[in-house]
């Protein structure tokens, strides 16, 4: 019984303990997964782009279903970055495959996913 109480108290503070940790942790990893996405925007515009390094970040988060425009939108806006493949495959409907690049993956803009639950 005696050893029970003291395992039991041992859990709790090692619960409390635990839960202050998580809360600090998650904190510093969001911002380094915010610090990683932000060096591979700037890593992939330069490779893309080349320099002089001229480009702007932007954190776009649709609501419901205007996923689909905002592509829209966005392919109207820099279609003319993507060359020749962005501008055609739009107006002709043609497909030109760009080697080691599935055709849905490539867009004339730098874009990465950023998971957050609301």
């Amino acid at each position: 019984e005696e050893e029970y109480a003291r395992l039991r108290t041992e859990l709790e503070d090692q619960h409390v303990n635990f839960v202050k940790w998580c809360e600090t942790i998650f904190g510093e990893a969001v911002i380094a997964q915010m610090h990683l996405k932000a060096v591979r925007s700037f890593v992939e515009s330069v490779l893309r782009y080349g320099l002089p390094v001229n480009f702007e970040v932007a954190m776009i988060l649709p609501q419901g279903k205007t996923e689909s425009r905002l592509r829209a939108v966005l392919q109207e806006m820099y279609g003319h970055l993507g060359g020749n493949w962005a501008s055609s495959n739009e107006k002709e409907g043609e497909t030109t495959a760009i080697p080691g690049i599935a055709q849905e993956d490539f867009y004339p803009y730098v874009f990465s996913i950023l998971n957050i639950q609301t």
